[in-house]
């Protein structure tokens, strides 16, 4: 037999660093061919430094899942060590130990009482598009660098640098919360960027869900607040234990550079004739003293909470299957396959040369079909310096596509895959299900079914990822649940979205929105009781139940799916649904026109 324990994991974490829970559960899993063998009890090791001596527990169980943390709660921002093995039953073999697995947790709220966000002080208008902020602060470190954290989130989508140098690998951070109710922050172990002596700490602020155009029919603004802001603290240890801390307040300095717009809808600009006026931004030695300087914003209206799910990531790139011409003439480029995220270009021309790109999931006639985004341009620019070749990327937005246009291609660089690329993001889950057979057709719709979710699956469970709309519909979530559970582990991602559920729930009558992040649209003022789309707070607990084995979700919020069940949808006299609330019907009519897909066909009345 050999059997070993293969994953030691915390909670749903895929990366224990930051966590909130003091006293976290722990999992196991156990690789290798040993079909008689059965887990009779357990031990766990405990280690909260380096050199210490481990502590040791036991537990005669055979559950490997969500096993209660044995040793005394941890402290704030305390790492400790764990490793576990398993005993067989009579004359079965234990295991060997695990591998050492670290845990640390987070920053108590305490900590964050004296911290506020800041904003920059060049003046806005504040109802229009925000160009993205550029944020810095200069410091010095001693010589004797034992660790350092980095506590960050953004009122935006946040991009951070240390000396020149990116901060985790994540994109559009923190994502889409409720935030009227709950702001989570990101934990990054920046250790290895920083130096002795002078330092800089930066990071580039986009609109994004926060602050940018949310909805249909031209959407609203402001949702969340009006400002764009950056909120953090780096926390540098001594070898002697002495901490450093670097927070946001008003000794930071704020300024535009070459990234001129990024709105989720519309499009990311980027202007490179721009990148001379801030290059070094994020090193030691520039000279900011151009720079504008920063104010301090109120406290978040949510709760500040470090984050669950795990980050949207760029997790593939995708290259072109031809470049060929539209019936009009113009330049397109067909990645072969539907795909969510944006366009990484390696190109190179005169100065002021501009790129447009668009984007578009089929074609119309020969050329991309635009209707169907209906008010969002999902365009990106890219302004040339014509000082040679420049990789580019958007930061700030996605876009659901098969096709692009590139209006503007310099010939002085080939149009081939060397120069364009389509990068795919998606909320970076673990693959967990796999299907293949010998029926063509069943392959393929099961790679569709992937893709469809990589592309939805995007910081919340959307309805779709192109038009001016990508809202947390419930109902599409409630019903592809269980699908998308086969498929990756959601776990930790269903965990984060179903608070925001409950948040909007608890200030609504106990009425789920249809679509959450709630936001102020005419479907949902107030939030109108919808079966199905409202069932989501009843079923989905069920499926992660059954999909996970654990039983947290169904414990913390039974009262509130009860109280769905019990007074959820009005009903008549003899339990039908009353008729004079609405309810939701079929969606896309195959016969529905194009500018509005919620036309649909009636047979009677």
């Amino acid at each position: 037999m050999a059997l070993s324990i293969a994953r030691v994991s915390f909670e749903h974490y895929s990366s224990p660093l930051g966590i909130v829970e003091t006293a976290p559960r722990i999992s196991w899993r156990f690789d290798g061919d040993a079909p008689d063998w059965e887990q009779s009890s357990y031990d766990i090791q405990v280690t909260r430094s380096v050199n210490g001596k481990p502590k040791s527990f036991s537990s005669k169980s055979s559950d490997s899942l969500y096993q209660p943390w044995p040793d005394s709660p941890l402290e704030e921002a305390q790492p400790v060590s764990v490793r576990v093995r398993a005993l067989g039953g009579s004359k079965q073999p234990s295991t060997p130990w695990s591998d050492w697995v670290s845990v640390e947790t987070a920053l108590f709220k305490k900590s964050w009482e004296n911290v506020k966000p800041i904003a920059s002080t060049i003046k806005v208008n504040v109802t229009a598009p925000k160009r993205p902020v550029y944020f810095r602060k200069e410091f010095k470190l001693p010589d004797d660098i034992a660790s350092a954290r980095l506590y960050i989130t953004a009122l935006g989508i946040y991009e951070a640098e240390i000396n020149g140098k990116r901060v985790g690998d994540s994109v559009l951070a923190p994502g889409w919360q409720s935030f009227h109710h709950r702001h989570v922050y990101d934990t990054y172990d920046v250790t290895k960027l920083l130096t002795p002596g002078s330092n800089v700490i930066g990071a580039l602020v986009g609109e994004g869900w926060y602050a940018g155009r949310l909805g249909f029919d031209g959407g609203q603004r402001n949702i969340y607040g009006n400002a764009t802001g950056l909120l953090a603290q780096l926390h540098v240890k001594s070898k002697t234990g002495a901490t450093v801390k670097i927070v946001t307040d008003t000794t930071w300095k704020s300024s535009f550079g070459p990234a001129t717009a990024g709105e989720i809808y519309d499009g990311d600009k980027y202007n490179a004739t721009l990148e001379a006026d801030i290059k070094g931004w994020s090193k030691p030695g520039f000279k900011s003293s151009s720079w504008s300087d920063t104010r301090l914003l109120p406290s978040l209206d949510g709760e500040l909470v470090p984050a669950e799910q795990p980050p949207v990531r760029r997790v593939e790139e995708v290259k072109p299957q031809r470049f060929f011409k539209s019936a009009s003439g113009k330049q397109l480029v067909d990645f072969g396959q539907n795909l969510v995220g944006w366009l990484r270009l390696n190109v190179d021309g005169p100065k002021n040369t501009t790129i447009r790109l668009r984007h578009a999931e089929v074609l119309e006639n020969g050329e991309l079909a635009l209707r169907p985004l209906r008010q969002a341009k999902a365009e990106d620019h890219l302004t040339l310096s014509g000082k040679g070749p420049i990789q580019w990327e958007p930061k700030f937005t996605f876009h659901g596509f098969r096709y692009a246009e590139l209006y503007g291609w310099p010939k002085e660089t080939p149009l081939d895959a060397n120069s364009v690329r389509a990068i795919v993001v998606h909320t970076d889950l673990e693959e967990t299900g796999y299907f293949n057979c010998s029926n063509h057709l069943l392959n393929k719709f099961h790679s569709n079914v992937r893709w469809s979710m990589k592309g939805n699956f995007l910081s919340i469970p959307t309805d779709c990822p192109q038009r001016n709309e990508r809202l947390g519909w419930t109902g599409d979530a409630h019903v592809f649940g269980p699908t998308s559970n086969y498929l990756y582990d959601t776990s930790a991602f269903w965990k984060g979205w179903h608070k925001d559920i409950w948040s909007e729930m608890s200030q609504n009558e106990m009425v789920p929105p249809v679509y959450v992040p709630s936001i102020p649209l005419f479907l949902d003022k107030p939030p109108m009781p919808a079966s199905v789309w409202g069932d989501v707070v009843v079923g989905n607990p069920w499926h992660i139940y059954q999909s996970f084995g654990d039983k947290a979700l169904l414990q913390e919020h039974l009262p509130q799916a009860q109280n769905w069940i019990d007074t959820g949808i009005s009903r008549n006299d003899v339990g039908l649904w009353n008729r004079s609330k609405l309810q939701f019907g079929d969606w896309l009519d195959p016969l529905a026109p194009p500018t509005c897909l919620a036309l649909r066909r009636q047979t009677r009345t």
